[in-house]
């Protein structure tokens, strides 16, 4: 199997009832074009196999976009507007380049999301990068091909709930601290 050629997308306003794009195993380095308005009632978008180094181009497609296919590429991080993606129920970034679990935060605002594949990255490799996973996106159904059980669910839960509580008890007093030693600057210059 050869890949194929295309190296930019064009003239895609022109398919007014476009719903499906299929552009894998191209040489695509951008999506660009896909936020043109004329565009944003694509469903499904494959592009799988590329040279995409980020989603830049796609967030016209928020309200629309169900399936996002991007396994592949050189994906480094997943931008905090992916969060606004409400209808997104399948996300494929595998074998990218994604290096930081707290890149899965912004997939906690996606109430749709039910199958995530995140395989064959350097995230993929950390201890609790499962865990974190299903902690971070709680409506998640699939990861990586494999069920997510409920007893993932439930220690994904008391994982990083409680360690989500303890770094804001940590803030809490570290804030407490600074504010206890600004009193005693301002009571010693008085």
């Amino acid at each position: 199997e050869s890949a194929g050629r295309i190296s930019r997308l064009e003239n895609l306003d022109k398919l007014r009832g476009l719903r499906s794009l299929n552009v894998s195993r191209n040489v695509l380095a951008s999506l660009g074009p896909l936020g043109a308005p004329k565009v944003a009632a694509l469903t499904s978008i494959d592009a799988s196999g590329n040279s995409l180094a980020s989603l830049d181009g796609l967030q016209a497609l928020a309200s629309s976009l169900r399936t996002l296919t991007l396994t592949s590429n050189q994906v480094e991080r997943l931008p905090q507007w992916l969060g606004g993606f409400r209808k997104l129920e399948q996300l494929g970034v595998a074998h990218n380049r994604l290096a930081e679990l707290r890149d899965l935060r912004v997939l906690h605002d996606i109430p749709q999301l039910a199958s995530l594949e995140f395989a064959g990255n350097p995230i993929a490799a950390l201890p609790q990068a499962r865990l974190f996973a299903v902690h971070a996106c709680p409506s998640l159904q699939r990861l990586d091909q494999t069920s997510v059980s409920i007893e993932e669910v439930r220690e994904a839960k008391e994982r990083f709930d409680r360690t989500a509580h303890e770094e804001l008890k940590a803030e809490v007093d570290r804030l407490s601290q600074r504010e206890a030693a600004l009193v005693t600057q301002l009571a010693e210059a008085a």
